[in-house]
């Protein structure tokens, strides 16, 4: 499973094979159960940043200033578009639909059974489908 987490991470990052056996050695791209997670902002890939045996990627959150005024800053932010970060149980999490599976990962991409629980009864499969282009919401 490692070896196949790392060459999607290749593949779907544009990173070279030396740099992610790096990051894996360093402990900052984890090997999770389902999932290779980047435990800290590296190579201008954010935290939190997940990759699934499937290829999925789904991004960790870039650290943005306090927004004074909103359209600018999502302009400069999000140039193609904007998704959504929703704090749920006491920490902020990302909902995602990967291998047909609705998963709720932390700001540091692990997968909360809880949380995963939470956004299948509280939002569904609908999101997903309404808005089949995404993977992710908030």
């Amino acid at each position: 499973m490692k070896d196949n987490l790392a060459e999607k991470t290749v593949e779907n990052l544009n990173i070279n094979r030396e740099k992610v056996e790096e990051g894996i050695e360093k402990q900052i791209l984890v090997p999770e159960k389902e999932h290779i997670r980047f435990n800290k902002t590296w190579a201008g890939i954010d935290r939190g940043t997940s990759i699934f045996s499937d290829g999925t990627v789904v991004h960790g959150f870039p650290k943005i200033r306090r927004a004074m005024l909103l359209r600018p800053a999502i302009q400069k932010h999000f140039p193609r578009e904007v998704v959504i970060e929703e704090k749920m149980n006491g920490y902020n999490v990302r909902a995602t639909k990967v291998n047909n599976q609705i998963l709720g990962l932390t700001r540091s991409g692990l997968i909360c059974p809880y949380t995963t629980a939470k956004i299948k009864e509280k939002i569904g499969p609908g999101i997903f489908d309404e808005n089949p282009g995404s993977q992710e919401a908030g």
